[in-house]
């Protein structure tokens, strides 16, 4: 049996196990209901994004993972996830994309990216797990075509005077972003800083964001 990784919109980075290296897991439906395939190992990895970009809901401060203990401790932290043997890796990249992806990891796996650093945790982690476990691809799952009326959302909370669920949801956003930012000033590591985007309490609270409070 085999593994992978993926990384999600809200900040996590997963790693999958499928049985066949190259296959894309959509070809295990094909094989029809009779089909009792074994089960499939997943591993999900939640991550902050490492290039902090300014698009989401919650603003936090950037972190260098350029530094080269940082880049050290990725390498350690990349070997560890490679012990899991991920057959095929899943990255929040636009899907229909792909082609671009592709061009950009065979640069990457050869040595002969280019561009500027990519801070990125699509390049820094899941590209840097692909490389050392030699795999062909790196597949793009991030599906963009809908949208999240945030703006909508609040302003409707506002005109209907929900006034204890718009404090409930501005102390979510300035606790999420105080949670980040705070351990950055204390001078967390990233491993320390991972460990808090994966623990329980912080994933409950996350998936409670979109699941209670906005629902």
């Amino acid at each position: 049996m085999g593994h992978t990784i993926f990384a999600i919109q809200t900040l996590f980075l997963v790693l999958m196990t499928t049985q066949a290296g190259g296959d894309h897991p959509t070809q295990k439906q094909n094989q029809g209901a009779n089909a009792n395939p074994e089960p499939t190992d997943i591993l999900m990895i939640g991550t902050f994004h490492f290039s902090n970009p300014g698009l989401h809901v919650v603003k936090t401060k950037s972190f260098d993972v350029l530094q080269q203990e940082v880049q050290d401790e990725l390498e350690e932290i990349s070997t560890a996830i490679a012990v899991f043997n991920p057959t095929q890796i899943f990255v929040e990249w636009p899907h229909d994309k792909q082609q671009e992806l592709d061009a950009l990891y065979k640069r990457y796996a050869k040595g002969t990216m280019d561009e500027a650093p990519r801070r990125n945790e699509v390049f820094q982690l899941g590209f840097r797990v692909a490389k050392k476990l030699a795999l062909k691809k790196v597949w793009a799952v991030d599906y963009l075509d809908t949208s999240f009326p945030i703006g909508k959302v609040i302003k409707a909370i506002a005109d209907a005077k929900q006034e204890a669920l718009q404090a409930t949801l501005n102390d979510r956003r300035k606790r999420d972003a105080a949670g980040h930012s705070d351990r950055i000033d204390s001078g967390a590591t990233l491993r320390e800083l991972l460990f808090w985007e994966n623990e329980g309490q912080t994933r409950i609270a996350n998936i409670n964001f979109y699941t209670d409070l906005l629902t």
